[in-house]
């Protein structure tokens, strides 16, 4: 991620599963540099740990996308 940061392309990350106990490490890059997509973390914990610092995208799961019909949404 970080030499990406540096070749300014601003990586987006996508996070497959639950990554709620690992917010804290990615915390790590520079303010506006990076977009997580996540599909199964908890969201709002995902903002109190990494909004001031980075776009977040997600919440909803691939399988949710690929299988479910708009009536099981």
């Amino acid at each position: 991620m970080n030499a990406f940061i540096r070749e300014e392309p601003y990586p987006t990350s996508f996070r497959e599963g639950s990554f709620n106990t690992r917010l804290e490490m990615v915390n790590e890059f520079p303010k506006g540099f990076v977009s997580w997509l996540f599909d199964q973390t908890d969201m709002e914990k995902a903002k109190k740990v990494l909004g001031e610092s980075c776009c977040l995208e997600g919440n909803i799961p691939n399988s949710m996308i690929m299988m479910s019909t708009p009536a099981e949404n």
